[in-house]
């Protein structure tokens, strides 16, 4: 679980940038996470699905 923890509170910062430009969807937060070069914990690039589960488990919203 540390981890996730860790990765989590890497990961949140850039997550919360993207949201600041003002995107409305799961896939332009992907978008986002992607053009900074940003991977998913398994080393994939982000998608609709993954930034959904990723904004439950931060507990975050547009």
């Amino acid at each position: 679980m540390s981890n996730i923890n860790s990765y989590q509170d890497g990961i949140r910062p850039h997550f919360e940038s993207c949201l600041y430009n003002k995107v409305n969807t799961f896939q332009s937060v992907a978008d986002c996470l992607n053009k900074k070069g940003l991977r998913t914990p398994r080393g994939r690039e982000f998608n609709a699905t993954a930034v959904r589960r990723l904004m439950l488990s931060l507990d975050v919203s547009f």
